[in-house]
């Protein structure tokens, strides 16, 4: 399950970083409250699950310690190019994959 980030992001791409950061931020998580509290709920999340998400735990930190040195260098003209540039490229992904499958 997931929540559509090149969509919501191509709403907020002439907004701040800080703003979008934190908008984006928002909707993320209570989207992945919601997905996982379905997924418990119905019994899908299994042992293999866990030890998936635990795996990529440290990976999930590195991001978030390098984003916070990052962040300032994408702003404005930059963060919406970026925005732009990312949702352009998941486009032509979701393009490729219905037409190749």
């Amino acid at each position: 399950a997931g929540i559509g980030g090149p969509p919501l992001a191509l709403i907020y791409r002439e907004r701040s970083g800080p703003e979008v950061r934190s908008t984006m931020g928002a909707i993320f998580f209570g989207g992945l409250l919601m997905s996982l509290t379905g997924f418990a709920i119905t019994g899908e999340i299994q042992s293999d699950d866990l030890e998936a998400a635990g795996s990529l735990f440290p990976a999930t930190l590195l991001g978030f310690w390098i984003s916070g040195s990052l962040r300032h260098k994408v702003e404005g003209d930059r963060l919406e190019q970026w925005i732009v540039g990312v949702s352009a490229l998941a486009a032509l992904a979701l393009l490729g994959s219905s037409l190749f499958g």
